[in-house]
């Protein structure tokens, strides 16, 4: 999406500093999300909290298992920082669109 925008409008604009930043923390959640999907989980210590389990094995230090206590509030806050980047890509693509920035004319791609 960067090369693409470099392509059309170049690096020298305030809307190319926004798309860096909107991409950096949309990987940087999608890091997150990954680790949260591809886990184990365990119990928690209490009702609140469940247990995020990382098994690594090297051969200079065998297998370690590692525990992280996530909160409900945690989990939480999380999907919150989703949606409000979600909405923040989504103002994003409508203030290009408004200045005529982006395509999002869907059959200028389709075959013949």
């Amino acid at each position: 999406m960067i090369s693409l925008y470099i392509e059309r409008h170049g690096k020298e604009d305030e809307d190319f500093e926004k798309l860096k930043d909107l991409m950096t923390r949309a990987g940087q959640a999608e890091e997150k999300r990954n680790q949260i999907t591809h886990s184990v989980w365990g119990a928690g210590k209490d009702a609140d909290t469940i247990t995020r389990i990382k098994t690594t094995a090297k051969e200079k230090h065998g297998i370690r298992f590692h525990f992280e206590d996530v909160s409900s509030d945690d989990l939480a806050g999380f999907a919150e920082e989703i949606k409000l980047l979600a909405e923040e890509i989504q103002r994003y693509w409508i203030d290009l669109i408004e200045k005529d920035k982006a395509i999002n004319d869907h059959t200028a791609h389709q075959l013949p």
